[in-house]
């Protein structure tokens, strides 16, 4: 599984190198037809700035150049460097290292790692930075999504009896994932592999005017994933080194094979559904469909636990119960609007381009600190929603 991962990557990366418009159609009658049909109002071009809407730009500490929008909210829910925070009392999460974060919980019998990163690299750098903190070993790794289970091999440090624990069928799926981008179809997986690369900043400069602003970095190597073989159900209760957790697996986010962790005894909640930016219901390099009612059930279902701390795997650390409800308020009432103004646009005779202009946040959801859209804009949500309902 792992050299064929790496040369699926690998051979693929020259896709993502090839020139936009290689492929590009020349306008024709149905064109010009849809030109005359686009109903693009003077307020469309006014809030959408792909319209010609005002944009200030600003200069990132890298040398990137931004919308400044951007890097005003951006320290509120996602690390721009390397950064290890303590939300809670020997619970560790470590941020800035990759693609995504991981957490670490600290207990007398050695570590207990819920995530791992995406890539080998990312795994290697995250253990560096653990190091910085504690020299226990890590005894129980938590998968809380099948993305972020290939640095597993670098937190066990050759122990081969470490416990791995996760959804029944995450390992199907890095299985039937091991070429690359999940794909509804898999004999385009090359393809959308070679748009993932692009999307996760593998041929960007670290400095200068076109470099990345949030290090969601995707390093190409052959991954270091580890078997599940500690299978948990929704609603399963386990002591692991001595901890109390209740793993739910019922909901799913960007794929179906997510874990959440509970920790009843210290109302700590470790979560896949809350992100740095708007739930995600389309990825810009393509994907399968990510249906929103399941995300917005699995917010719920956070919300409605209730935690003191909550430890998102996809955003910053949250404590205090009163923030932490109001953030899930307003991170569900976003998708739930999004969902809702797109059927609404649907009934309303609207096509998916329509949509991409029409559903826009009010300016009450923007208020909501990871309804920024930095990973993922919601002008590409309504048009997906639009296709898997009216095809």
């Amino acid at each position: 599984m792992k050299s064929n991962r790496r040369q699926f990557l690998v051979s693929t990366a020259a896709l993502a190198a090839m020139p936009a418009t290689m492929g590009t159609l020349l306008p024709g009658p149905a064109f010009a037809q849809a030109a005359k049909t686009r109903d693009l109002s003077a307020s469309t071009a006014q809030i959408d700035a792909y319209m010609g809407a005002p944009v200030e730009l600003v200069e990132a500490p890298n040398g990137a150049i931004a919308n400044k929008r951007l890097l005003d909210g951006i320290d509120k829910v996602a690390s721009t460097e390397p950064t290890i925070e303590e939300p809670a009392e020997g619970v560790w999460f470590l941020s800035g290292f990759g693609l995504a974060p991981m957490a670490v919980i600290d207990t007398p019998e050695g570590l207990i790692a819920v995530d791992t990163g995406d890539t080998k690299h990312d795994g290697e750098l995250m253990l560096e930075g653990l190091r910085t903190v504690t020299d226990k070993p890590v005894k129980v790794i938590i998968y809380g999504h099948s993305h972020t289970c290939y640095g597993a091999g670098v937190f066990a440090e050759g122990n081969d009896d470490i416990q791995i624990i996760g959804h029944p069928d995450l390992n199907a799926v890095v299985e039937k994932n091991a070429g690359g981008a999940p794909a509804y179809f898999p004999e385009i997986g090359p393809y959308l592999t070679a748009r993932l690369l692009i999307q996760f900043n593998t041929f960007m400069p670290k400095e200068g005017p076109d470099a990345w602003v949030v290090p969601t970095n995707l390093e190409v190597d052959e991954g270091a994933f580890i078997p599940v073989n500690t299978p948990v159900e929704d609603g399963q209760e386990m002591e692991v080194l001595g901890v109390k957790m209740q793993f739910f697996t019922r909901y799913g986010s960007d794929d179906k094979v997510h874990t959440t962790v509970w920790l009843p005894e210290r109302e700590i909640l470790f979560t896949t559904m809350l992100w740095s930016g708007p739930p995600q219901l389309y990825s810009v390099r393509g994907d399968i469909f990510r249906d929103p009612r399941e995300w917005i059930e699995g917010l719920k279902h956070n919300r409605d636990l209730q935690p003191e701390v909550l430890i998102p795997l996809g955003a910053r650390p949250l404590v205090d119960k009163e923030l932490i409800q109001k953030t899930l308020e307003g991170y569900l009432d976003g998708a739930s609007y999004v969902l809702d103004q797109s059927l609404r646009g649907i009934l309303g005779g609207k096509g998916p381009n329509e949509l991409r202009h029409l559903v826009t946040f009010p300016a009450y959801l923007n208020e909501t600190p990871n309804n920024l859209q930095s990973y993922g804009e919601i002008s590409s949500y309504s048009p997906a929603i639009h296709y898997q309902g009216v095809g």
